[in-house]
């Protein structure tokens, strides 16, 4: 008998990530700080060349007053010329991908902890991560694609964050509806009309 395909998807989100995994027919989000199923989509390089902090332990070592550099709104990066530029953390210059591709490894390691081996992966991503340029757009799919093949999924497709949302509601409805989803984000926010039904 086949072996199940393990699957999992993810929200790299402007302001917090979240990652589920697939149980039973149905989604459920996992811990990926403590018991938080959520973790800002933040990183703290130390000056002096110590491993990243991520999330909350970022936050906290900032406020605390370590040496260091804390960076936020990282998938902002994403689509703008910054993607392909490096920026100074003490001694050292990061390129922006290394640093979306450590926050990107620190959640993969967490879904490894819960389910190890997984290499199917549905990211969420916003419906134009930059407005009014199509070729900007695609590249910034493109980069989160890549940055996903780099840490250990070899198949990894994309489902727009509305119609996500359409889809968990659309499972609780009893008949035909039309519906406005509002996904308000740290960096976009997506308005939408869908119409929705027990027969999808």
């Amino acid at each position: 008998m086949a072996q199940a395909v393990k699957v999992c998807g993810i929200d790299f989100g402007t302001s917090n990530s979240t990652v589920s995994i697939l149980e039973n027919g149905a989604s459920r989000l996992i811990a990926l700080e403590g018991s938080a199923p959520t973790i800002p989509s933040a990183v703290f390089w130390d000056s002096d060349g110590a491993p990243p902090e991520f999330g909350r332990a970022a936050i906290a070592a900032y406020t605390e007053g370590w040496d260091g550099r804390l960076m936020r709104g990282l998938k902002s990066t994403l689509g703008s010329s910054l993607i392909h530029e490096k920026t100074r953390v003490g001694n050292r210059a990061l390129a922006f991908t290394d640093i979306l591709s450590s926050f990107f490894g620190h959640l993969r390691d967490k879904l490894d902890e819960v389910q190890p081996g997984t290499r199917h992966a549905v990211l969420g991503r916003p419906v134009h991560f930059v407005d009014d340029d199509a070729e900007g757009d695609d590249a910034a799919q493109d980069v989160l694609h890549a940055i996903a093949r780099d840490n250990g999924f070899d198949h990894v497709a994309f489902q727009f964050g509305p119609i996500a949302a359409a889809l968990h509601y659309e499972s609780s409805v009893q008949g035909e509806e039309l519906v406005l989803i509002v996904d308000i984000g740290g960096g976009t926010s997506d308005f939408s009309i869908l119409r929705v039904s027990p027969a999808g």
